[in-house]
């Protein structure tokens, strides 16, 4: 007979944890901590203090998003011109690219998508009212025919992957939860 800890190992087996990500980051990280990265470090923090700054006049969240986007996007181009990153490969400028990401993110997170504004409520409000409408959903409703513990632990498991995601910030995180949950979800079905 399998234990539910067994259960549980064998639907988080292959997970990716979010801050497995920050490990990589260490060379981009170190590249920054050079004099040669001055002005690119000068811009990211300009960017931070005006987007956090307490006088800035409300936005609805697309333009913030937006800004933020195409903040990302400019300094991105200005990463894979820079001579720091002159002999690096398509991976590392990716890698890059999602490292800044991560960092501005962590950043400006509560800016970008604090709820303090009414519109943003209004749409939290909304979000949550249409969730509470699919709370009867169960398993059997999907087709799936295990019950009990093993069907249990996947679904623990999986729930534990998306309320993850309420503690990062960055896309690429949030993106990984989704994928992780939807990889137990798969291992329940197959």
């Amino acid at each position: 007979m399998t234990t539910i800890e067994e259960l549980t190992a064998f639907f988080a087996e292959g997970l990716v944890e979010p801050n497995d990500f920050a490990l990589q980051c260490n060379d981009f990280l170190d590249k920054m901590k050079q004099s040669s990265a001055y002005e690119l470090v000068k811009n990211i923090k300009k960017f931070v203090n005006a987007f956090m700054a307490p006088n800035r006049p409300p936005q609805p969240i697309e333009e913030r998003v937006a800004e933020v986007r195409d903040f990302l996007d400019e300094t991105s181009l200005v990463i894979e011109r820079h001579p720091l990153w002159r002999n690096a490969g398509d991976d590392e400028i990716e890698m890059a690219a999602e490292a800044l990401e991560r960092y501005l993110m962590h950043k400006v997170f509560k800016a970008v998508y604090s709820p303090d504004r009414e519109d943003d409520a209004r749409r939290d409000r909304e979000f949550l009212r249409r969730l509470k409408t699919y709370s009867f959903l169960e398993a059997h409703h999907f087709d799936i025919k295990m019950t009990g513990e093993m069907c249990n632990s996947a679904w623990q498991v999986a729930f534990s992957q998306l309320r993850k995601m309420e503690s990062c910030k960055s896309p690429r995180d949030k993106v990984t939860c989704v994928m992780n949950c939807c990889t137990v979800l798969n291992k329940l079905l197959v």
